[in-house]
């Protein structure tokens, strides 16, 4: 009678009695199976047996498990071990940064102490930048007065003179345009009353005198425009003048001498001079 083992497994029960027998029977009966079997059609195959899984379905499922535990366990430490990798690079960077900019901070307070000991060299080209600025307004404002009577003098026509040739220097401070305009209106009269223009002006001339003839005075007042940084330039034209005849004494013992008057038209002009750009 089979024992409950046999009846629970009959391939353990089977592979017991296989046993009992020799080696020289199971060669023969593998033999004799494999000229049965070729005689079929079958193709040989090995007599190994079969693997046979004796675990309860409960307890295969439990091992997989067990394993898909184990694995996801490994992948969560692997994950946990980079984030914390990456952390602490993070960490030590933030370090670094710190102290680099620890670092520059000590390097500028040092470099303004450095500074601060040129502080009166600062001052120093400050107060040169300043003169130079006052030089730069002084040397525009000036008049070059030998340069200025060459030119009015060579603005004059034959057979005339001056009589007089004034020259006012304006001393504005600059970028003053109402007083460019107030200084403009005491010089004289303008060819333009009505330009409200007020470049920044240097110095007034004022000139007067005779010329041979009216046109000569017209052309007087075109050459004075070519006066260097010459502006609003009016010249105006007087009665002509002729010459007196002579007298005769009155009495033998009182005489007189003959006087002529001077011939010419007379003129007066005015203009003024801008300061250099």
């Amino acid at each position: 009678m089979p024992s409950m083992l046999e009846k629970a497994f009959p391939t353990l029960a089977n592979r017991g009695k296989n046993k009992d027998k020799d080696d020289k029977t199971l060669a023969k009966e593998a033999a004799d199976e494999s000229i049965v079997e070729q005689r079929k059609g079958y193709k040989k195959v090995s007599p190994h047996l079969p693997q046979v899984d004796l675990l309860p379905p409960v307890l295969v499922l439990g091992v997989k498990t067990r394993k898909i535990k184990v694995r996801l366990f490994f992948l969560g430490f692997i994950l946990l071990l980079l984030v914390g990798l990456m952390y602490m690079y993070q960490i030590a960077q933030i370090g670094f940064q710190e102290e680099a900019a620890l670092n520059a901070e000590q390097q500028v307070v040092a470099t303004q102490s450095q500074l601060t000991l040129y502080q009166p060299i600062e001052t120093y080209v400050a107060s040169l930048e300043d003169r130079r600025k006052m030089a730069k307004v002084a040397t525009q404002s000036s008049v070059n007065i030998p340069n200025l009577l060459n030119g009015v003098q060579g603005a004059l026509p034959g057979g005339g003179n001056y009589s007089s040739v004034d020259i006012t220097a304006a001393n504005l401070p600059p970028g003053d345009e109402a007083a460019s305009k107030a200084f403009i209106a005491t010089c004289g009269p303008t060819p333009y009353p009505f330009d409200t223009s007020a470049p920044p002006v240097a110095a007034c001339i004022r000139v007067a005198g005779t010329v041979p003839t009216p046109s000569a005075a017209d052309q007087l007042a075109r050459d004075l425009k070519n006066v260097p940084r010459a502006f609003s330039v009016y010249v105006t034209q007087g009665a002509p003048t002729t010459p007196t005849t002579p007298t005769t004494p009155t009495t033998p013992t009182t005489p007189t001498t003959p006087t002529t008057g001077a011939t010419g038209v007379p003129f007066s002009g005015t203009f003024v001079i801008l300061v250099k750009d």
